[in-house]
């Protein structure tokens, strides 16, 4: 990142790699300075940028059209495209050129629609997924460390066997098991054998608005299927004869390390992350703070690791000096690079710079010039051959938009000053940089956070030097307790140096205003302001009016839609029911403001607050929450009343009063015939506060009754309305 240009400056060995780190860093990558990296629109300059957009158009088509072809007809429709593109390339003189170019985008496109369905399991006739009616037990194997959470403990397991028929017969496939914590769980670990009986539930979302699409997430990564089981169900088969890869028992020990030198939590926490790509310790608060601040990328496994590790790694090889033997410094590194992507779990980002670290090193080898817009599409193209889901992936888009704006932007904006001093020059460069990788990341990061990092610039220099000093001095804390020295010290200085950089970041993000901090797009607002900037860069670049007027199109449209959007926020007014296990929550959104009016006090659960509650205010522009739950029990809505049952409320003698819904929780009374009787509701909504079986059972005897029932935890959360009115 940024601190990569730092170490440019200030450290004479590491000078000469500046092109390599600039490619290899993410989003702050360091400056690339050549005249040619100046992008050409030419397919003999870029032919790799022209070829991916296909390949990614392809990998949509199958994701917006799933079912558009067969997997034999894309394939026959591949070779006679291909073959029909040969014979036009062997024609050339012949044959007009555009189309020689149609066949190859349609080739392409086929080529990333394959891909996709090739990687996807359930289409493998051994997947255990494909017929699990006829299923009665299933032999998996435990594939990741268990897992820790509040009732449950997750165990990841790659499903071998499942029993049909009264025989085992093999499979294949993954699956989420989730067990019930008790005190007589016994110890399972990486490679232990699980049989347990056929209960597995699809995953789903809860259904709550505007919610991350998690089930979707999952099933990119080929998991579609869950359990929730307690002990007594499972039969654990033991691996007797395990013994740990030498790359386990080497990231045990470094996790020892770590944790026997620094007794901070945060700071412990942090150097896990930024070291090892372990956040399971990091504290919500600390996410929170250096996302508002635009920092975050300093504890995600990204680019800017790869660039450091690889700057450390060459002050040790310094002694390489002579021209002809150059190349040998980035030999011994290669190896060393991905060893340290192994340790750290593959994360996209880094993966993306290392592969585009050795295409870097095959062009030195080769004495070959790589233009960086197209060694970053050859890296896409390699990526997504590999990993098709990779696409919808937030970091891997981030990363590749963060290096493009930094080829793009990064110079254009340095040259409108040039100061004499080095000082000024290198904190300019590191602004100019920090610039450059907002211009493509900006609607990204509106779209997928919902939030603009304000303080980004000057938390941005802090940043830099910390993340710096911190893996450099993690790094050596690691080095002297492999030599057995003790260095609680240097754990002691690295938390020193953690809670006073943490006092800059905090005061920065609690500055952060209250309208930077909740923004919402939605994904056409997110299109359109992204073509909205590509098409004003075109227009920078090119000087074309056309392109112009496409930017100013695109932007009109944004804003429009945006004020239609608060138009008909102002003139909102709906309830919803949440879908939250065991509680009871519901809100009612009037205009730009949200009142509680559940049973269960929402504040005090900040899980329950970040990824249910703020999801849907945020999406209903209603950020303005009461601090006062309102103790209204009926809400009239578009000339409908909504009745939230109170708690064993006595309805013997009661008259008549109609209501069109009628929400009920745990704590109510079962009274079914008095509710009909009593209130004729239209439909009963039952909320996720009653226990699941209980839910049921209450869904069962009201239909006998000839009522409509809503059971948030099988339906999903409740709207009324759903959409705008």
């Amino acid at each position: 990142m940024s601190l990569i240009y730092l170490l440019y400056i200030y450290n004479p060995c590491i000078r000469c790699t500046r092109t390599i780190a600039a490619i290899c860093s993410s989003s702050s990558g360091c400056p690339l300075t050549q005249k040619r990296n100046t992008p050409d629109p030419g397919f003999r300059r870029l032919p790799f940028v022209y070829l991916l957009i296909p390949f990614i158009g392809g990998i949509l088509f199958r994701h917006w059209l799933p079912e558009a072809l067969p997997l034999h007809t894309a394939i026959g429709t591949l070779i006679i495209v291909s073959i029909l593109t040969g014979i036009l390339f062997s024609l050339k003189n012949r044959i007009s050129k555009n189309s020689q170019s149609i066949l190859l985008f349609y080739a392409l496109l086929l080529c990333g629609y394959i891909i996709c369905l090739q990687n996807d399991i359930t289409r493998n006739k051994n997947w255990f997924g494909s017929d699990l009616q006829s299923v009665t037990a299933l032999s998996a194997k435990v594939i990741a460390p268990p897992q820790r959470k509040s009732r449950t403990i997750l165990i990841n397991l790659a499903v071998e066997k499942v029993r049909r028929d009264n025989a085992w017969q093999k499979t294949t496939g993954r699956l989420q098991l989730y067990v019930f914590l008790q005190d007589s769980i016994p110890e399972i670990n990486v490679g232990d054998q699980l049989i347990m009986p056929n209960k597995l539930v699809a995953i789903s979302n809860r259904g709550n608005p505007f919610e991350f699409d998690y089930a979707r997430y999952l099933q990119r990564q080929g998991l579609y299927f869950k359990a929730f089981l307690p002990v007594k169900d499972l039969y654990v088969i033991h691996d007797e004869q395990r013994r740990s890869h030498w790359l386990e028992q080497f990231r045990n020990r470094l996790f020892s390390a770590i944790q026997n030198n620094i007794a901070d939590t945060a700071t412990m926490a942090l150097t896990e992350a930024t070291l090892l790509n372990d956040r399971s310790l990091l504290d919500n608060q600390i996410w929170r703070a250096y996302s508002l601040t635009g920092i975050a990328h300093i504890i995600a496994i990204s680019g800017m690791h790869v660039s450091l590790f690889f700057g450390i790694l060459l002050v040790f090889l310094w002694w390489l000096k002579a021209p002809g033997i150059r190349w040998l410094k980035y030999l011994l590194a290669l190896p060393l690079i991905w060893l340290y992507i192994v340790l750290t779990n593959f994360p996209p980002s880094a993966v993306r710079a290392a592969i585009m670290f050795s295409i870097i090193f095959i062009g030195l080898a080769f004495r070959r010039d790589v233009n960086p817009l197209n060694l970053l599409a050859v890296t896409g193209f390699i990526i997504l051959c590999a990993k098709p889901q990779w696409l919808f992936d937030a970091g891997i888009q981030l990363s590749f938009t963060a290096v493009a704006s930094i080829f793009l932007f990064f110079k254009p904006i340095k040259s409108y000053w040039r100061p004499e001093s080095k000082l000024f020059k290198a904190l300019w460069d590191l602004i100019a940089l920090s610039l450059s990788v907002q211009i493509l990341v900006l609607p990204i990061v509106l779209y997928y956070f919902h939030q603009f990092p304000l303080w980004f610039l000057p938390a941005n220099i802090p940043a830099a030097l910390f993340s710096f000093l911190l893996m450099v001095m993690a790094l050596l804390l690691l080095l002297l307790s492999a030599l057995g020295i003790p260095c609680i010290w240097l754990g002691d200085t690295m938390t020193f140096m953690t809670h006073a950089f943490h006092q800059i970041i905090f005061t920065l993000s609690r500055y952060t205003p209250r309208g930077f901090r909740n923004l919402y797009i939605s994904e056409t607002a997110f299109w359109l302001l992204f073509a909205g900037i590509i098409t004003l860069c075109l227009f920078y670049t090119f000087k074309k009016r056309l392109f112009c007027f496409l930017s100013l199109g695109a932007f009109a449209l944004f804003f429009a839609g945006q004020a239609y959007t608060t138009i008909e926020t102002l003139k909102q007014d709906r309830i919803v029911v949440y879908n939250c296990a065991r509680y009871s929550i519901i809100d009612h959104f009037k205009g730009k403001n949200c009142y509680p009016v559940g049973e269960t006090d929402s504040n005090a659960l900040p899980n329950l607050d970040q990824y249910v509650l703020l999801p849907a205010r945020l999406g209903f522009h209603a950020i303005r929450v009461s601090n006062k739950k309102s103790s209204a029990a009926i809400v009239k809505i578009k000339g409908k009343r909504v009745l939230i049952l109170p708690a064993h409320l006595d309805l013997s003698g009661r008259d008549s009063f109609s209501v069109n819904f009628l929400i009920v929780s745990h704590q109510c009374s079962f009274q079914p015939e008095q509710w009909q009787a009593v209130f004729h509701p239209q439909k009963i909504i039952l909320d996720s506060s009653l226990p699941r079986y209980k839910a049921r059972r209450w869904r069962q005897k009201l239909a006998t009754l000839g009522l409509m029932v809503h059971n948030v935890q099988e339906d999903g959360a409740w709207i009324f309305p759903e959409a705008f009115q």
